[in-house]
């Protein structure tokens, strides 16, 4: 095994078992909302007036586990990988690999328990929308929401791999210093705020509504790629010991 693939070897080991809790916590609360939704219900009509969907709303779930999981890896997989004898190029390289396939991963997960969630709507005669996304699906809608749901959960995870390679670079005090300006702006410049949710809106009207989709998702792809491209000489200039 090459050493890249033996640092991608490290990574899963320290990410499976957070990705093993974290799927079975999420399942177990669908099967809960489930049973709420189909059986206790007003008047014993079946289901719950207006859920169309349940897997949709977990995105976030996933987007937000991921930004966790990603930081905790990098950051304990960077000292121990070197010490295996890695390089720092190789690392960098080993990680940006294994977030684009975690994120693709998990991804396919969400569209997988969709497709599952909308049979067994269809087999009740009730109304489903996929992923929030559409009453009526094809392949072609699948897979865009497939890359969709893709480009969203790895741009979160090369935010975080950057931010961890500044820390790596620069210590936590960087990271107090850009939390305290960050929060600042939000309470001393309320445009900030205003514009910061507006941001925020129109990616998740991208995601859900398809408005400007090609837009987003390509600037999506864009910042991954350059927090990846600026993790690299952070990471080469930390002052971690081999």
């Amino acid at each position: 095994m090459s050493r890249v693939g033996q640092g991608i070897k490290v990574q899963y080991l320290i990410m499976k078992p957070g990705f093993i809790v974290f799927w079975g916590v999420i399942l177990a609360i669908m099967a809960f909302q489930y049973l709420i939704f189909f059986y206790f219900t007003p008047q014993g009509t079946g289901v719950t007036p207006g859920v169309k969907s349940v897997v949709g709303g977990h995105l976030l779930a996933v987007v937000i586990f991921m930004g966790v999981a990603t930081g905790i890896q990098c950051w304990e997989a960077f000292p121990y990988y070197l010490n295996l004898g890695g390089t720092r190029r190789e690392f960098w390289l080993g990680c940006t690999v294994f977030n684009f396939l975690l994120s693709l991963v998990m991804a396919a997960i969400l569209v997988g328990l969709s497709l599952i969630e909308r049979a067994v709507f269809v087999f009740f005669g009730l109304e489903h929308s996929f992923m929030f996304r559409a009453e009526t699906i094809d392949a072609l809608i699948v897979l865009s929401t497939l890359v969709v749901n893709f480009v969203v959960i790895a741009a979160v995870a090369a935010g975080v791999f950057l931010l961890v390679s500044v820390l790596y670079r620069f210590s936590w005090k960087l990271l107090l210093v850009l939390g305290a300006a960050f929060l600042s702006g939000i309470m001393l410049f309320p445009a900030f705020n205003d514009w910061l949710f507006k941001v925020v809106e129109y990616v998740m009207l991208a995601v859900f509504d398809e408005i400007n989709q090609e837009t987003v998702m390509g600037g999506l792809a864009v910042f991954s790629a350059v927090c990846y491209l600026l993790a690299y000489p952070l990471l080469r200039g930390s002052q971690v010991k081999n």
